[in-house]
């Protein structure tokens, strides 16, 4: 059965509020224009210091926007910290995401961090990018420190964006120890989409029908390119109406609604 997504609902869980011209390294310090935030999406912001910038607070207090802040580990000094820690509380934001390559983290860089800033961050969600590749591919093992994230129960639920990657296999295991690990379609399912990893994907999303989410990974790839990937996939693997609402934004507003 096709199903026609076009006109279908839809939340980006995996959504930089950049232009496409942005480079990684810029995602750190670049001021948004308010322009590119979405009301459909997560808005993932890497500039830490944005959150305690008085100019943004009309749409980070707003119950109409979702965001997702940078977890501080080097990001911010101590004084800098207590204040992003202050106002995640004010604005009510239980967003939270680390991206082990672009922070060059570490088992023990992670551990002392949770350690130190524990009773902030629990009950919260957290973002884990979980991509494989780059010159930190035999470095940095994201989904090593996604299971050292989720053995510490400080968090609510954890988000393994971007499907792990190409160790598709160990994602599956760890969300089948784990009830409260999700996973995000982002960037993976788009590059991917010429490979065999495609039916790792598919036996992914069937065996945890609510517990994976649609996301972009935009600027980096195209809303547009990632939506008619999707369509393609869905068609190639006949998914059923209901299936696709709920990856498109069912599962997605469970984690990211507001209270």
């Amino acid at each position: 059965m096709f199903v026609n997504t076009q006109k279908m609902k839809i939340f980006d869980s995996f959504y930089f509020p950049y232009e496409k011209k942005i480079k990684e390294k810029n995602l750190f310090k670049n001021k948004i224009e308010k322009k590119f935030f979405i009301k459909n999406g997560n808005n993932i912001i890497f500039n830490t210091k944005l959150l305690i910038d008085n100019s943004y607070s009309e749409y980070f207090k707003s119950r109409d926007y979702t965001f997702s802040f940078l977890l501080p580990i080097e990001e911010l000094n101590n004084n800098e910290r207590k204040k992003f820690f202050k106002y995640l509380n004010i604005y009510k934001i239980k967003n939270l995401v680390i991206h082990p390559y672009l922070q060059n983290l570490t088992e023990k860089k992670l551990t002392s961090f949770l350690s130190k800033y524990k009773k902030f961050l629990i009950g919260k969600n957290l973002i884990i990018s979980t991509a494989i590749g780059s010159d930190k591919i035999y470095n940095i093992y994201p989904l090593k420190l996604t299971n050292l994230v989720l053995k510490k129960k400080i968090f609510k639920n954890i988000i393994a964006s971007h499907m792990g990657g190409y160790k598709i296999y160990e994602l599956i295991a760890l969300m089948d120890t784990y009830d409260n690990l999700f996973c995000d379609t982002s960037f993976s399912l788009v590059y991917w989409h010429e490979s065999n990893l495609i039916y790792d994907q598919n036996f992914l999303i069937s065996k945890f029908k609510k517990r994976v989410l649609y996301g972009s990974d935009n600027p980096f790839i195209n809303r547009i390119e990632s939506r008619k990937k999707h369509n393609l996939f869905f068609k190639k693997f006949n998914y059923s109406k209901k299936i696709v609402e709920s990856l498109l934004y069912k599962n997605a507003e469970q984690i990211f609604k507001k209270n």
